[in-house]
């Protein structure tokens, strides 16, 4: 995730775009799109997660939550579901 917080800090990427360099390598290129591959994953599980712990100890709703981050509620109760169903020491970064 190096490579997105180089963007980041380049003002390259920002919430709404990503501006790549015309000379950028085609490596460069390649691991970019796997960190953010790896990135989109990782959100959705966090997602997920952040999710069920709201639930169980605040209550917190999947409407409300949807409401904080932007997202569709059935995108969120998609996340927490398998979230829930798939321990922790069972996910594999490697299976999308």
């Amino acid at each position: 995730m190096e490579i997105l917080g180089s963007l980041e800090r380049l003002g390259a990427a920002t919430s709404v775009s990503l501006d790549l360099p015309a000379d950028m390598t085609y490596e460069r290129y390649e691991a970019l799109g796997l960190a953010l591959g790896r990135a989109h994953r990782t959100v959705a599980w966090m997602i997920g997660d952040w999710l069920n712990f709201g639930e169980r100890v605040h209550g917190e709703k999947y409407a409300q939550a949807a409401e904080q981050i932007n997202m569709a509620p059935q995108t969120l109760l998609n996340y927490a579901s398998v979230s829930r169903k798939i321990p922790r020491e069972r996910r594999r970064p490697e299976l999308p």
